[in-house]
């Protein structure tokens, strides 16, 4: 599990997406768009995570998902995360680091990989 509540953790019959879904789900579509039309190779160059990312995709309701974009989608959400904990556990406290100006720079670094990818 990535993130949020998998269906088949959750008590009852609870079929909604958590709010944490729907913004993966944003992000996807946001990377997919911005990778436009992949190339043939759309894939990381390792079979196997292409085709985790692949399953991983469809379980987002999103299984038209170029390899690339879930891969860049999972590291950004893992590294803004973790930008963001740190954040909260105080660790940018009385510096001169800025946590927005790291989140800035990973979301533009995987876009940058993800136009570079697509030419």
């Amino acid at each position: 599990m990535l993130f949020g509540e998998q269906a088949g953790d959750l008590p009852g019959d609870v079929t909604e997406h958590t709010p944490l879904d729907q913004a993966m789900a944003l992000l996807i579509d946001l990377l997919t768009a911005v990778q436009g039309t992949p190339p043939a190779d759309s894939g990381s160059g390792d079979r196997t995570l292409d085709g985790q990312l692949r399953q991983w995709a469809r379980s987002q309701q999103r299984p038209g998902t170029p390899p690339r974009a879930a891969r860049a989608a999972i590291l950004i959400w893992s590294r803004v995360h973790g930008i963001v904990s740190l954040e909260l556990t105080g660790v940018f406290d009385n510096r001169p680091l800025k946590a927005q100006r790291l989140i800035d720079s990973e979301i533009d670094s995987a876009v940058r990989s993800l136009e570079r990818d697509g030419s």
